[in-house]
């Protein structure tokens, strides 16, 4: 996992989102996973959010597995070394923070999209719910 900060004021939250999310990725058993994290000022979230999802409107966390993925950076050398490609997340620390939320919930929720989970269909939302507290009770997070 790598984390990218695109705003130098959400420095303070790269090395806790690359701790947190190696964590994840191990408890899921995926290590061989890349996964890319931007950590992103509302605007570009929002431009990503509208372009890609037709939402004009900033956002706390998108994910793009490698299908969907906007492709705004290059995987490179991790793909080089056998690694899988997940996917990409962007984080609004800004965003988050606002609205009170946990850095480390979203990011368990957004890896969890990253391998297949989703929550359009109820039962879907409570499984990826408890999968999500599970992750974050075993992580101690």
């Amino acid at each position: 996992m790598d984390v990218f900060v695109l705003d130098k004021r959400y420095g303070q939250y790269k090395k806790t989102v690359g701790l947190i999310g190696k964590k994840v990725i191990s408890y899921l058993k995926k290590n061989n996973s890349v996964i890319q994290v931007y950590l992103v000022p509302g605007r570009l979230m929002r431009s990503i959010n509208k372009r890609f999802l037709g939402k004009d409107r900033d956002t706390n966390i998108l994910s793009f597995d490698e299908d969907g993925s906007p492709d705004f950076f290059d995987f490179g050398e991790l793909t080089k070394k056998g690694g899988k490609i997940a996917g990409e997340i962007y984080l609004s620390p800004g965003y988050i923070s606002k609205h009170k939320e946990d850095v480390s919930h979203l990011l368990i929720h957004g890896i969890l999209h990253l391998f297949g989970y989703d929550h359009r269909a109820k039962g879907d939302t409570i499984k990826m719910e408890n999968l999500e507290n599970h992750i974050k009770k075993a992580l101690h997070l």
